[in-house]
């Protein structure tokens, strides 16, 4: 999951929705996706936390 690309939608989609987008941009064929969806909790959790930090420059 890109943690940028959630960090860019989040003011406009929220965090839930980042989130969401971001997983439903990973192609449908790439096994990570299902593991992400298969494991949503542990997923947004994450990806929250990574939000979170800041980025090194």
């Amino acid at each position: 999951m890109a943690v940028e690309k959630i960090r860019e939608n989040k003011a406009s989609l929220g965090i839930e929705g980042a989130i969401d987008e971001a997983i439903n941009s990973i192609p449908v064929n790439f096994e990570i996706r299902q593991f992400l969806i298969g494991h949503s909790d542990q997923t947004r959790i994450y990806a929250k936390g990574a939000c979170m930090r800041r980025r090194q420059p």
